[in-house]
């Protein structure tokens, strides 16, 4: 048994979830030249006003942490680690699997600061151009969006996917003094109300999304589980290459639905 990778594994989720908070304060303090107005705001609840993603973002984390999880205790049961006999091909496939506890460990903890240290860090810092949106080093197209409204509560402005107009993606909190020259500038640019020829398939509705993420958890890690409870000594190299594929796939599921995928976000000019 090899117990040392336990200590490992949560000596690099600790790091990762530093890494995280560090993250997260870095792109919510970012100052940008090319702002027309910028402004922080207070952290507002993800689950209240962007449920959506939310819940997507949540169990696409699930899986990617049972992932993580198996491909640890996997590799801590296995004997690949066994340094008496080492030929070259075995040493290689302990660095690997050295490479997988750590990619893996780290993400898991930079996931558990974004979940639950992200209404810590109380001021975030938005701007607002011509161009479009910016935050946390990025410029965000005007095209990414569909349209605006005004709410759900006061002082807040919403913005809606282009690909999907029934996902609100961001809600802009400026303070009084710099409301009515942001939602200005917002509306030279977005219409209050959905486009006419907006996307309405089931293709872009917020239930695919959601299922779409679900299916694809489900078939990462189901074979995991299976080789697991069958005593494969293998389920580790699995376990990998489903996270890299998930983490690659979700992410751009992710982006075509908050608008991103079609209008990539630029870099920014920041201070």
């Amino acid at each position: 048994m090899n117990w040392w990778l336990y200590g490992l594994a949560l000596t690099v989720v600790l790091a990762g979830f530093v890494s995280g908070i560090n993250t997260l304060k870095s792109i919510r303090s970012v100052k940008y030249l090319q702002a027309e107005i910028a402004w922080q705001q207070p952290a507002i609840s993800y689950w209240k006003y962007e449920t959506t993603n939310m819940i997507a973002i949540t169990i696409n984390d699930i899986g990617l942490g049972f992932l993580t999880i198996l491909l640890l205790v996997s590799a801590v049961n296995s004997d690949i680690f066994a340094f008496l006999t080492r030929s070259v091909i075995s040493l290689l496939l302990s660095l690997l699997a050295l490479y997988g506890i750590i990619i893996t460990t780290h993400r898991f903890g930079s996931t558990l600061a974004f979940h639950f240290t992200r209404g810590w860090i109380h001021r975030v810092s938005f701007a607002i151009c011509e161009e479009g949106l910016l935050y946390g080093g990025s410029l965000v197209g005007w095209k990414s969006f569909s349209h605006y409204e005004i709410g759900p509560d006061d002082g807040l402005i919403s913005l809606y996917s282009s690909h999907s107009p029934s996902i609100r993606i961001w809600v802009l909190n400026p303070p009084p003094e710099s409301y009515p020259g942001v939602l200005g500038i917002i509306q030279k640019n977005l219409p209050s109300v959905p486009p006419v020829d907006s996307p309405t398939s089931w293709q872009h509705s917020p239930l695919t999304l959601i299922l779409g993420i679900v299916i694809m958890a489900l078939v990462a890690t189901l074979p995991a589980v299976w080789g697991f409870l069958h005593g494969q000594n293998w389920v580790w190299v699995y376990a990998l290459a489903a996270f890299i594929i998930v983490q690659n796939i979700s992410g751009r599921i992710m982006t075509t639905f908050d608008g991103r995928g079609k209008y990539p976000a630029k870099q920014a000019m920041t201070k």
